[in-house]
């Protein structure tokens, strides 16, 4: 066993809950201390806050964390889709301001992308920015939002900002806080019974600076 193999295992051990079902206070807390301890972005560069070691010591600690329930599904999106498109495709100033408080539990992210009359096919999207001075404005409707029920995060936003290019060449990924004013979060529920399933997006009229 490596020494990072045996590092993982043991701390895994000692910190890892018995029941993978914590409230969100206590997902967020394990989150750090997943981070603290080293395995947390395991793969992505220390220059914004990632632990830098290579795949090899990304799936070691995945393969020993298969035995334990760990409660990171509040940051699965962040952590699977938009903190790696942010490494991929973001400045420097974002990734120096979004990449670390993502590894570290401390803002949740989803992503905006299935719409009401557009299901996930991203090229039939209808939420629209329009250039407004330094602002942008985004209006529309996003649905089957993962994880928006926990209302603490930011996300990331597909929507044309040039409706004139052909299909996806004109949408563009925005970074919105789900605080801001304008944008409001709706439960979806199950018509014969009542019970949450998942959650609806809605914006209109949502202004947001201009990331430079």
């Amino acid at each position: 066993m490596s020494d990072f193999a045996a590092r993982a295992a043991g701390w895994l051990s000692a910190h890892a809950p018995t029941d993978g079902s914590a409230e969100l206070a206590d997902a967020k807390r394990f989150q750090a201390e997943l981070y603290d301890a080293g395995f947390a972005g395991i793969t992505w560069p220390t220059q914004y806050g990632g632990q830098g070691l290579s795949m090899t010591e990304q799936l070691t600690f995945s393969g020993i964390a298969q035995k334990y329930d760990l409660p990171t599904y509040p940051f699965i999106i962040g952590m699977g889709m938009c903190g790696p498109t942010l490494l991929d495709l973001g400045t420097d100033e974002q990734k120096t301001r979004y990449i670390k408080p993502l590894l570290r539990g401390e803002e949740i992210w989803c992503q905006l992308f299935s719409e009401p009359g557009a299901g996930s096919d991203v090229a039939s999207l209808q939420a629209r920015a329009v250039r407004d001075g330094d602002d942008w404005v985004l209006n529309g409707q996003k649905v089957w939002t993962t994880n928006a029920q926990f209302r603490r995060f930011r996300c990331g936003a597909g929507a044309y900002g040039c409706r004139q290019a052909p299909k996806h060449s004109g949408l563009t990924m925005f970074v919105v806080d789900m605080h801001a004013p304008g944008v409001n979060v709706r439960p979806l529920r199950v018509m014969m019974t009542g019970t949450r399933r998942s959650t609806r997006f809605s914006s209109r009229t949502y202004t947001f600076p201009v990331m430079r």
